[in-house]
């Protein structure tokens, strides 16, 4: 059962917050930078910096982000 929960969901199942933070995300140019924070607010919650570490943590490897 807890295996079923960490398992990284596919883009059908995302939640909007997630798609738009994995989108800006994508959307970095090379060598530049963002927080956490400004990631957070630019895609619609600007007190969702942890939620955007942890999609970040657990979809980096399936999404191809840096």
């Amino acid at each position: 059962m807890l295996r079923e929960r960490l398992r990284p969901m596919t883009e059908s199942k995302l939640q909007p917050f997630t798609e738009r933070v994995l989108r800006i995300i994508k959307e970095i140019p090379e060598g530049y930078v963002m927080t956490y924070g400004q990631i957070a607010a630019a895609a619609g919650s600007p007190i969702g910096a942890r939620q955007g570490v942890r999609i970040l943590h657990l979809m980096s490897k399936a999404h191809k982000l840096p």
